[in-house]
C-alpha cells in the first residue's frame, strides 16, 4: 500500500523488483465526507494491456515513474542489464529531508546553538535549502468573484523555485546526484514545448447545472467535453477558440481521435484523484475561515443568487450553506 490519507494506492509486486500501482484506490476519508469506498481511476475508460496506462505497463511502474516524489532519498537502482530494479529509500514519504536536505546537519547546527556556539552557517541553519518563513507571504483571492489566487510580496526566492521544480515541473533526470539546495538545471532537464513531446491537442471538460423542474433538487448536472488543436508556435497562433472546437466540426481523424482517447483518459485520472472538498468554495482543498469570508460576500442582500459557495445548489447562497461550512470547518482535502 502506498499513501495513507486521503487516498491509498496499493502497489503490486513483479518479479525483478518492480512495483506496480494498481488501477483501484481506497478513498480513506470518513464516510461523511464522500470516503470509505473503492474507486476506479479511470472509471469511464477501458484500459487493455496494450494501452500505455495499464496497470501492468512502464508509465505505472513505481519505481520509475512515481516514487522520486513520494519518498525520502530515493535511489532506484536500476540494472539494465538485467531490466531490474533493487530500490531503497530512507522514508516512504516526503519527510522534512526530502527538500531541506539531511536532518542531521540541521541538529548538528541546533546542537551547536544550545551549547552556546554560533556556527558559521547560522543564517542557514544547518539546511541544504532553506525557505523563507510562513509570514513572509500567502496565496490570497483578490478577486472572489473570479477565484484566481495571487503571491503577495515578496516574490519567491530561487531556492524554493530550484527545489519545487524537481517535482512539480515536468523534467527528467540527468544525475542521480543531485542534492537539495543545488540549481535545478545541474540536475534536470525541463521539457519544452515541442513536438515530440507535445501534440497541440487540448481537451476541456465543462461540468454545468441546469434547472430541471422533475430532479428532486430543482437541479441536474451536465458534463460536456470540448476538443481543441493548438499551436503557439507559428507565426498565427492556434488557441481553442469557439469556432475551432473540433467535436462540433464533425467525425474526428484517426490522429485526432487517438489524441482525444488518451487526454481524456488522463483528465479523469486527475478528477479521479480530487476528491469532492464539501464547503470549500475556492477550491483551495481546505475548508477554513476564508470560505467563511467568501460566503459572506456572496450571500450579502444585494447578491444571494447561485454562486460557488451555493454549497447544496438549490440555486441560493444561504444559510444553510454557510451551515454546510461550518460543519466541515478545519477539514483538509489533501490531493
Amino acid at each position: 500500500m502506498f499513501g495513507v490519507r486521503p487516498l491509498q494506492q496499493y502497489l503490486i509486486a513483479f518479479p525483478n523488483g518492480k512495483l506496480q500501482a494498481l488501477g483501484i484506490a481506497w478513498d480513506a476519508r470518513p464516510r461523511r465526507a464522500g470516503g470509505q469506498r473503492w474507486f476506479h481511476l479511470y472509471p469511464d475508460a477501458e484500459i487493455t494491456h496494450t494501452d500505455p496506462l495499464h496497470w501492468t505497463g512502464r508509465s505505472q511502474n513505481w519505481n520509475y515513474a512515481c516514487a522520486a516524489c513520494h519518498t525520502t532519498n530515493l535511489q532506484r537502482n536500476y540494472d539494465l542489464a538485467t531490466d531490474s530494479y533493487a530500490t531503497t529509500w530512507s522514508e516512504i514519504d516526503v519527510s522534512c529531508a526530502a527538500c531541506h536536505g539531511p536532518g542531521s546537519k540541521h541538529v548538528a547546527w541546533a546542537d551547536a546553538r544550545k551549547a552556546g556556539s554560533r556556527a558559521i552557517d547560522d543564517a542557514t541553519e544547518g539546511l541544504l535549502a532553506r525557505f523563507r518563513g510562513a509570514g513572509s507571504g500567502e496565496w490570497e483571492i483578490a478577486d472572489p468573484s473570479k477565484g484566481s489566487a495571487r503571491w503577495t510580496w515578496p516574490p519567491r526566492s530561487r531556492v524554493e523555485l530550484d527545489t519545487c521544480a524537481q517535482c512539480h515541473a515536468r523534467r527528467r533526470l540527468i544525475t542521480t546526484r543531485h542534492e537539495s539546495g543545488q540549481p535545478f538545471l545541474d540536475g534536470h532537464v525541463p521539457a519544452l514545448l515541442d513536438d515530440r513531446l507535445y501534440d497541440h491537442f487540448k481537451v476541456v471538460r465543462n461540468f454545468l447545472h441546469d434547472y430541471d423542474a422533475s430532479s428532486p433538487s430543482g437541479c441536474v448536472e451536465k458534463t460536456t467535453n470540448e476538443f481543441y488543436q493548438i499551436n503557439e508556435a507559428v507565426p498565427v497562433p492556434k488557441i481553442d477558440r469557439v469556432e475551432s472546437e473540433l467535436i462540433s466540426q464533425g467525425p474526428l481523424t484517426e490522429l485526432q481521435q487517438a489524441n482525444y482517447d488518451v487526454l481524456s483518459r488522463r483528465l479523469d485520472a486527475i478528477l479521479a484523484s480530487h476528491p469532492v472538498c464539501r464547503g470549500d468554495g475556492n477550491n483551495d482543498r481546505v475548508v477554513n475561515w476564508r470560505d467563511l469570508l467568501n460566503w459572506a460576500v456572496f450571500a450579502a442582500p444585494d447578491q444571494g443568487e447561485s454562486s460557488w459557495y451555493d454549497i447544496d445548489l438549490d440555486g441560493r447562497t444561504d444559510w444553510t450553506d454557510f451551515q454546510i461550512i461550518l460543519d466541515n470547518l478545519g477539514t483538509r482535502c489533501e490531493r
